[in-house]
């Protein structure tokens, strides 16, 4: 039965499976562990073997029924998951089967995604490598375009360029992978996407190189037509790299692009004399509102003052009064 059966014996499996990757996991990283979950869980695999090596119709000793074990499992299961946080059980759980494989290309990573593109980032890299030293690559002919060329050069120019965006984006996925699978919080339900960035980043990577012309001309003594085209056909190859690497910016770039056409092409909208007329009103109504609150309160301020003992000779409601008109006046008026 799978790790992924709704059935009883499939759900209690998986969730011990993922206890005791979790109990090794806090040990080999100097977690503490509560001694009883280490216990019980020795205890459930006890059951087990004497479950499977039952030839002579014995029973266990000690049989716990499926409610009970799936009841304590699911306690420990939730102990566990707080002590290894930020680390996922399935994450855990997935490396631990994956080292206990002894995978011949284990050496490439501790997850099938990241061995994969391990694979992908060396043959990006054999294959700019390899395809540099034919003699149809040349500077001169890999900053062209693809309607200047044609043929086995064509070919040969969109090659070396496919791989160097391949190797850029194989670059930032390992490096952000990675990443997760060193905190523990790599899921493999992901994967996918990983695979969308890398064809998103082959894409970005030509685009790129299309869209900048480059242009450089021959400075100063010494310095060659040849070494010119050289450093062209260089700065297409990293133009390439960094479309593969950062496939956001190749699509900022064409985004900012269709706005300002757009911008070109559909004039901004007219707004309506009488909206904007209620919507002038609405703030002046909003402003006077303010302020017709605020004098009120200033005029119950000064009501309150001129009551209090001693404020009802002339010269003090003079002076409360001309502190008001004078506060009055220096207010902003709607």
């Amino acid at each position: 039965m799978s790790n992924l059966d709704v059935g009883p014996a499939g759900f209690i499996t998986t969730l011990q499976r993922e206890c005791v990757a979790m109990v090794n996991y806090s040990f080999a990283n100097g977690l503490i562990v509560p001694p009883d979950i280490a216990q019980t869980l020795e205890e459930f695999k006890f059951e087990h073997r004497k479950a499977e090596d039952n030839i002579e119709g014995k029973t266990p000793e000690k049989e716990i029924n499926t409610g009970e074990k799936a009841r304590m499992l699911t306690t420990i299961h939730n102990e566990l998951s707080e002590i290894v946080k930020p680390a996922k059980p399935h994450t855990i759980l997935l490396i631990a089967e994956e080292t206990e494989k002894n995978s011949l290309f284990f050496f490439l990573g501790k997850v099938p995604l990241i061995r994969r593109m391990m694979l992908v980032a060396l043959v990006s890299l054999a294959s700019l490598i390899g395809i540099s030293l034919s003699s149809d690559i040349s500077g001169a002919q890999v900053v062209k375009s693809m309607f200047e060329l044609n043929g086995m050069q064509l070919l040969m120019v969109q090659a070396i360029l496919l791989a160097s965006a391949a190797l850029g984006a194989s670059f930032i996925i390992l490096y952000q992978a990675n990443f997760y699978i060193t905190a523990g919080t790599y899921d493999s339900k992901y994967e996918s996407s990983y695979w969308v960035r890398l064809i998103v980043g082959l894409i970005s990577g030509i685009i790129l190189t299309q869209l900048i012309p480059i242009e450089l001309e021959q400075i100063g003594q010494g310095i060659t037509q040849e070494k010119v085209e050289g450093a062209k056909g260089m700065i297409r190859v990293t133009l390439a790299l960094l479309g593969g690497f950062s496939a956001n910016l190749v699509y900022n770039i064409l985004n900012r692009l269709v706005e300002t056409v757009q911008a070109l092409i559909i004039p901004d909208p007219v707004i309506d004399p009488v909206i904007l007329e209620k919507q002038f009103l609405d703030k002046y109504n909003e402003k006077l509102l303010r302020y017709q609150n605020k004098i009120t309160a200033d005029a119950a301020r000064v009501h309150k003052t001129l009551m209090e003992e001693g404020n009802q000779n002339p010269a003090k409601i003079n002076e409360i009064v001309g502190a008001f008109v004078q506060d009055i006046a220096e207010t902003q008026t709607p």
